[in-house]
């Protein structure tokens, strides 16, 4: 071999130190300078962070598509960990729980100031109606987001028939068909385009004279009588299953 050629193979040999992978032609990784700290999120205790979540995804759920509002979308906005509610919520099935509840405390604690027509327009009670019916469409199990009849918003609807003298019996079956009508208008209205405020008025105008006459419908129906309110039972009682037959 001559000079020459065994100068070509040393050129050509490749040092056995040399990395061949496709790793090594990728740019060099900047290092940090020692002094910057890599960012994250918070970490607050759940007594701050439950009422901040609350308050947070409150607010995207009044200005933004109900399947927009992602556990990331809440967490950035929230400036926290999507970790952080799982960890104090469980589930999102949990958190909306939790606000439907919420919402439900607002407009009862205030619902005594309010007529039926301003009830109807309360924007936490549309929000909880609203949010409910989409849960509902998505497929939650309704056990999850249930409403019993120790809840804020259904004693304030049974409470308003105070000043009607009628059993209990009565004034839970007609604050049950008060809120079924006031759920199906929230949830329904938008579709109903003959909906205006001044039949909307009326209405409840007619559905308070219609509440006068609440004792001598039970008078009628013998739902007055004492032997009667102790034994009677309300099958479709919020919360709890119809009993069996």
């Amino acid at each position: 071999m001559t000079t020459i050629e065994q100068n070509d193979d040393q050129a050509n040999a490749v040092p056995s130190s040399t990395d061949l992978s496709p790793r090594a032609s990728l740019p060099p990784k900047k290092k940090q300078p020692a002094d910057v700290e890599r960012k994250r999120a918070p970490y607050i205790s759940a007594a701050v962070a439950r009422p901040h979540i609350l308050e947070t995804t409150i607010e995207l759920l009044r200005t933004q598509p109900f399947p927009s509002v992602t556990v990331r979308t809440i967490a950035k906005a929230a400036g926290l960990h999507p970790s952080a509610i799982m960890r104090n919520f469980g589930s999102m099935e949990g958190l909306y729980d939790t606000i439907a509840r919420e919402l439900g405390k607002r407009v009862s604690g205030r619902s005594h100031l309010m007529d039926g027509q301003s009830l109807l327009a309360d924007p936490d009670g549309i929000l909880r109606t609203r949010l409910i019916g989409w849960l509902l469409g998505q497929g939650v199990d309704p056990k999850e987001i249930k409403i019993d009849q120790d809840s804020p918003g259904y004693q304030a609807v049974a409470t308003r028939q105070g000043d009607v003298a009628i059993t209990n019996a009565t004034r839970e079956l007609y604050a049950e068909i008060m809120i079924f009508l006031y759920e199906g208008f929230i949830t329904f209205s938008p579709v109903h385009p003959f909906v205006n405020p001044e039949n909307l008025t009326r209405s409840m105008q007619l559905l308070d004279e219609m509440r006068k006459f609440l004792p001598q419908i039970e008078k009628n129906l013998g739902w007055d009588e004492t032997t009667n309110a102790a034994d009677f039972t309300f099958p479709m009682r919020l919360g709890q299953p119809p009993a069996d037959e």
